[in-house]
């Protein structure tokens, strides 16, 4: 699996459990909404029961269902982008969230999913402009600085991914996918850099990895990377411990190919 994708993925399926919490969207059909939405409503939390529980098809049903009684609920286009998205759909989802926009422009998540949508399309530029504006909308959206730090990254704007990632981690410290994003931006550095700067990029990428793993033990992605750099600065006995325990959890998690490579990491350093 594209690690890219599947973290971008992992971003956008956050958005849907905050619904009930601390967003409060400001909507352009206020006044519609007190007078149909009580059916509507109740149609987006089941689907957002559904997609809790990982039947996302059943979701996006329950999504339109609600469009069709309500066709102004921003709400409802946001989840369905969201779900499209963890679906790997992001036409789909490009769709879904710029109606979401369109009804409420002033949503930064909004903003922030559509992004994320550019952004596994290819579509770096309008991506980046979507989390500009996003950011521009709430200074704390963590999940658009996150986007634009990938963003720049797949454009190879290391210093600017750097800077975008950083941000984000000062806004959700707790997550760990931020913190691979920002040690691969490290590892890259490190290749890139002549020897004086590459051990601290080196240490830097480790420092970061390392909090991933802490973060999240089973992430498999972390141990892999982590061993790829303690290759390339001598240190053997740690890289081995790391591809190790990186082929385990990928066999653990049903990735073979990539548990296979890992192994073959150790073969190539005996």
């Amino acid at each position: 699996m594209n690690k890219l994708t599947s973290v971008s993925v992992a971003l956008i399926a956050g958005f849907i459990l905050g619904i009930s919490g601390n967003f409060t969207p400001v909507f352009a059909a206020q006044a519609v909404e007190q007078s149909t939405s009580i059916t509507a409503k109740n149609l987006v939390d089941s689907g957002n029961r559904k997609s809790d529980r990982g039947d996302l098809r059943g979701a996006i049903a329950l999504y339109q269902q609600a469009l069709e009684i309500q066709p102004t609920y921003a709400r409802a286009f946001f989840n369905l982008g969201s779900a499209y998205c963890q679906l790997n759909d992001f036409a789909a989802s490009k769709a879904a969230f710029t109606q979401a926009i369109r009804l409420a422009p002033e949503d930064s998540e909004a903003w922030a999913g559509r992004g994320i949508a550019h952004l596994e399309l290819g579509q770096i530029d309008s991506s980046i402009s979507d989390f500009d504006r996003s950011i521009q909308l709430d200074q704390k959206q963590w999940r658009a600085w996150w986007g634009r730090g990938q963003a720049y990254f797949r454009s190879s704007s290391l210093a600017e991914a750097e800077h975008n990632l950083t941000q984000a981690i000062s806004l959700n410290p707790n997550n760990p996918l931020i913190y691979l994003d920002r040690g691969n931006t490290y590892l890259i550095f490190s290749v890139t850099a002549q020897p004086p700067q590459q051990k601290t990029y080196q240490q830097r990428a480790i420092a970061d990895l390392t909090k991933a793993t802490q973060l999240r033990s089973n992430l498999a992605t972390a141990f892999n990377t982590r061993g790829f750099i303690y290759a390339q600065a001598g240190q053997k006995q740690a890289a081995i411990r790391d591809f190790q325990q990186a082929a385990k959890l990928y066999e653990a998690q049903d990735q073979p190919e990539s548990a296979k490579a890992a192994l073959e990491q150790i073969r190539s350093l005996n």
